[in-house]
């Protein structure tokens, strides 16, 4: 008797089983990466923050196919004809330090551009990422093929006695661009960015960067690491009507700057 009971609450459980499987919702599966990085599930985790994310072509990412200098690879994302932006980051797959940038308007924006250049230490993925009001990343990259050994290289400024004077030199301008119907900023700093990998040499870099209208109310926070090339160069699209820019930005070493750039477009 009892073997018999045995067996019918073991088939019982089995159907039960059988049934749950059947009527549980299936999982949709997460997209499969177009650029094959050996590294994208780490990256899914540590930039996109668990979050859901799908590949998508209104977001482009232009790079050179092959990188003369490891250490100022030049890179554009472009983000257009979403409804509300909320972020904009820029990752390099097989670096050691993947995060570049990371831009967050003030207002949400239907585009969004930024350019910078940044050192990698492989042939690896670049990518930027936007994250939209519906709470999903949407990514878009390419490959740059690399000598390597961007990141690990130390910076030109470092080997200057001089080089602390000029920390912190600033200079930037107001274009128009697309025939005068947007307005773009471009802006350099004097700095270091160096990543720490070098002996003598600590983790020096920008760290925080606000970029704020004429009278003082922010447009965009810019948040960067070491990845981002030496004298980091940054262009971005500016929102319609907010004349003059002031800078203000600071690196982990609390060491800051500040620049105002004037409008005439």
């Amino acid at each position: 008797m009892t073997t018999t009971t045995l067996s019918i609450q073991a088939a019982a459980r089995v159907v039960t089983c059988a049934v749950a499987f059947f009527l549980a919702p299936s999982l949709s599966a997460a997209p499969e990466d177009p650029l094959k990085s050996p590294s994208w599930s780490v990256m899914e985790t540590r930039i996109l923050e668990g979050r859901d994310y799908v590949f998508d072509d209104r977001v482009s990412v232009t790079v050179p196919a092959v990188a003369e200098d490891s250490t100022r690879v030049p890179v554009f994302a472009s983000a257009q004809g979403f409804e509300a932006i909320q972020r904009m980051v820029i990752f390099v797959d097989l670096n050691p330090i993947t995060s570049a940038a990371d831009l967050t308007p003030a207002t949400p924006m239907a585009e969004m551009s930024l350019g910078l250049e940044v050192k990698v230490q492989q042939a690896t993925p670049v990518r930027a990422a936007v994250l939209d009001k519906d709470g999903v990343w949407h990514i878009g990259g390419g490959w740059v093929s690399a000598a390597g050994g961007g990141c690990t290289a130390p910076s030109i400024a470092s080997a200057r006695p001089d080089w602390r004077e000029r920390l912190g030199q600033a200079g930037g301008r107001v274009w128009a661009a697309n025939e005068g119907q947007d307005r773009r900023l471009s802006f350099t700093v004097r700095h270091p960015m160096d990543a720490g990998f070098v002996a003598g040499l600590p983790e020096l870099y920008l760290d925080e960067t606000v970029i704020a209208d004429a009278g003082g109310n922010p447009l965009f926070t810019l948040r960067t690491l070491a990845s981002v090339s030496e004298d980091p160069n940054f262009t971005l699209r500016l929102p319609p009507g907010s004349g003059d820019i002031l800078i203000r930005g600071r690196d982990n070493n609390a060491n800051r700057f500040s620049l105002r750039v004037p409008s005439d477009v």
